[in-house]
């Protein structure tokens, strides 16, 4: 039996996902956060969670469907966030299906995540890594995560510098 479940992020649980992201972010406001989530919701994406027997959150993927030239539609992650301490990362594998489970639902070809600076840069879902790229209703965008030359390295937080493998 798995210690974690997914499910979509609740309205009651976005002070929890802010939270967590800010384990990635601490300068990140709330305020920015909630333009995310509202943009993201316009935009048509999800967010997931791994919620771990209690009840806290332990991870989160945003996602979307878009057209990726010339492979056809993808999904997206453009926001991947896990703690964990076990080097088998039981939580980012179930994240990880559940977005495979998602992307051929939609009819996405492949699941790849937005990673760095560049949102056409993309990594494969088995090398998915904690990363933010956070844009709200004015286009604005937060990046931050190992991959990202935008944010100062010498910020890395606990769980970007040690990801489970």
């Amino acid at each position: 039996m798995s210690n974690f479940s997914i499910a979509g992020l609740r309205a009651d649980e976005q002070a929890l996902a802010y939270a967590l992201v800010r384990t990635l972010a601490p300068e990140l406001s709330g305020d920015c956060w909630r333009a995310f989530l509202d943009a993201h919701a316009a935009r048509g994406g999800g967010v997931l969670v791994l919620r771990g027997r209690a009840g806290g959150l332990f991870g989160l993927a945003s996602y979307r469907a878009e057209e990726w030239r010339p492979s056809g539609p993808i999904l997206l992650i453009e926001n991947f966030i896990t703690i964990e301490l076990s080097a088998a990362a039981p939580g980012r594998k179930l994240l990880t299906e559940a977005l495979s489970r998602i992307a051929a639902e939609n009819g996405c070809e492949a699941v790849r995540q937005s990673v760095g600076c560049l949102p056409g840069h993309v990594g494969p879902p088995g090398a998915m890594r904690n990363h933010l790229m956070i844009t709200d209703f004015e286009g604005q965008t937060f990046n931050r995560g190992p991959d990202c030359s935008c944010g100062s390295l010498a910020a890395l937080t606990t769980a970007e510098m040690y990801p489970a493998l």
